[in-house]
């Protein structure tokens, strides 16, 4: 099994950990999250090794975030809105102003 393959299968049960926690949430955010985890993971599918580790550390953070918290979702530090690109920034107003 090659190094992309085994990222892959891991990209794909980190993708169905996050569905399935997503179901604590309620209905709205769990519509919006898992939009938006399908979306962010579609598009990264072709992405290189160096990327898709930044990607799986940031999608795990947010996994153990969502298992520790009663209430998921806080407030970005500055420093990780800093981090945004600006697709990421505009796609954050997007749901914001929801």
């Amino acid at each position: 099994k090659s190094m992309a393959q085994g990222t892959s299968i891991g990209l794909l049960k980190l993708y169905r950990a996050i569905l399935t926690a997503h179901r604590a949430l309620p209905a709205p955010q769990r519509q919006l999250g898992d939009a938006y985890v399908r979306t962010e993971f579609r598009q990264h599918r072709g992405a290189s090794q160096q990327f898709l580790v930044q990607f799986e550390r940031g999608w795990r953070d947010y996994l153990q975030q969502l298992r520790l918290t009663s209430m998921p979702g806080r407030d970005l530090t500055d420093d990780e809105i800093a981090s945004l690109s600006d697709e990421q920034r505009a796609k954050l107003l997007e749901v914001v102003e929801r």
